[in-house]
């Protein structure tokens, strides 16, 4: 599934906000008391969930919504195709990151408490996960994503997801925005994934290789 990974801190919501508000083929969807609602000016919090809907791909689908055109389901959750999720997560309170073994050879996968840290956000899209079953992308939906790839590339710094942020035994390299690299540049944590991988407890046991 195509994603992009991300480090923003505070100070990088502004951009990514103007961007998307100023994007007339993209409508924001957020959580509402009842429900969903579209939020257009949106204004991103720093550690929130949105769908963004793509226009051109059609009208948000009959499934997600009621007898009165009100949204109440996720078009996201239902893996739409014109539906992208928007998961930010700037300073959650904690981060994850591996940490050598107190024996043995490996790491352990920890979580630690740190209020400075830097969480891991990202765009997530289905993309053309379903067109072997005859349920292509919408070409401009695709067309679309490719042009927020190029934004996020020429608006950030991309850094490996752990260790030195030119660690090139990282597997994953992450955009970071130019505040969030400055911190990061300044030594403070991130974490190597997004909060929902955070591990319960000490942590997941791994090895080199």
């Amino acid at each position: 599934m195509p994603s992009i990974q991300m480090y923003l801190d505070t100070a990088d919501l502004p951009l990514l906000q103007d961007y998307l508000n100023a994007e007339i083929e993209i409508a924001v969807i957020a959580r509402a008391s009842a429900g969903y609602a579209l939020v257009k000016p949106v204004t991103l919090e720093p550690n929130a969930q949105y769908t963004l809907w793509h226009l051109p791909s059609g009208d948000i689908p009959g499934d997600c919504l009621d007898a009165d055109g009100n949204i109440v389901a996720d078009p996201w959750a239902k893996w739409h195709l014109g539906a992208i999720h928007l998961q930010l997560e700037v300073r959650p309170g904690k981060y994850q990151t591996f940490v050598p073994r107190s024996s043995g050879v490996g790491f352990d996968l920890a979580t630690f408490d740190d209020p400075s840290a830097l969480g891991r956000s990202d765009f997530e899209w289905v993309g053309n996960k379903y067109s072997v079953i005859g349920k292509p992308a919408h070409p401009a939906t695709d067309r679309w994503w490719k042009r927020l790839r190029r934004w996020v590339g020429r608006n950030s710094t991309k850094v490996a997801s752990y260790g030195a942020l030119n660690n090139l035994d990282s597997v994953l390299d992450v955009w970071a925005f130019p505040a969030a690299y400055a911190a990061l540049s300044a030594g403070k944590p991130r974490s190597m994934n997004p909060s929902l991988c955070f591990a319960k407890g000490e942590g997941v046991r791994l090895t080199n290789g």
